[in-house]
């Protein structure tokens, strides 16, 4: 398969006919002296009129406020032409080279991640701070992806994920200020791009691997069942190194449970 990617593929898109058109960004970022880590996603559903927003962040240990950081919300949105609603904004530098994300906003504070399972009750109990995130987001890998267009011309396979989609090594810097937590970051990431049609259930599974150990080394790799006329599950990614991204072939996925 190959992709067409031009630089205006950076910013939003056309919302097509499709159902549940949806355009989002995402970056995580780890800075291991810090000792701060995570992610934001911002993704438009202008058909719906509103967008989903998330913060997630995972802190040093502070006492009795919790070590999470998090926040979610569907703020209303007309069109798809900006990506800044409900205190997150995204804003593009030079395409495929820098990129600015920002976050305003309060963050819940957890301990646990198993209050997630009642988060009504979760999100009416925990403590809240005040937040503000000013990150700066450059390339370390080339960009992998974009819109499919099959060699022999025909026509592009239906996905319930996405029809475009590009993902990205990178380095983040900038500042987090969670109540009286202030911190400088200099570490690294993956950010993520995807439009087109959006449904989180077109597969019953799936496992997105993502991590960029320095300006020189990261993988990012996908494993879903195997696609009509395949066996086996469906692996896909890419391993960077000297400069270049590789073709993943195989990946061995172990998941541990604990008793709950």
């Amino acid at each position: 398969m190959n992709y067409l990617l031009e630089p205006a593929d950076e910013n939003t898109h056309p919302v097509t006919a499709t159902e549940r058109f949806n355009e989002s960004v995402y970056c995580s970022l780890f800075d291991a002296q810090a000792g701060v880590g995570g992610f934001l996603r911002l993704g438009n559903q202008p058909c719906e009129g509103y967008a989903e927003t998330t913060v997630c962040l995972y802190l040093p240990n502070l006492g009795p406020h919790g070590r999470v950081a998090f926040a979610f919300g569907r703020p209303h949105i007309v069109g798809n032409d900006r990506f800044d609603a409900g205190g997150m904004r995204f804003d593009v530098v030079e395409p495929f080279v820098e990129v600015a994300m920002q976050y305003s906003g309060r963050l819940g504070r957890f301990d646990l991640p198993r209050v997630m399972t009642d988060p009504k009750s979760a999100f009416t109990h925990c403590p809240y701070d005040d937040a503000h995130l000013e990150l700066r987001i450059f390339d370390v890998s080339p960009v992998s992806g974009g819109t499919p267009a099959p060699e022999d011309g025909g026509e592009v396979p239906a996905s319930g994920m996405f029809l475009g989609h590009t993902e990205q090594h990178v380095a983040v810097k900038g500042t987090v200020r969670i109540g009286d937590f202030e911190a400088e970051l200099d570490g690294f990431g993956v950010r993520d791009h995807s439009w087109g049609r959006r449904s989180w259930q077109s597969n019953a599974w799936y496992r997105w691997l993502t991590a960029t150990f320095d300006a020189d080394c990261g993988v990012l790799a996908a494993t879903s069942p195997a696609r009509p006329g395949d066996t086996g599950t469906h692996v896909s990614g890419t391993f960077f190194t000297g400069g270049r991204l590789h073709p993943i072939e195989r990946i061995d996925l172990e998941t541990v449970w604990d008793d709950e």
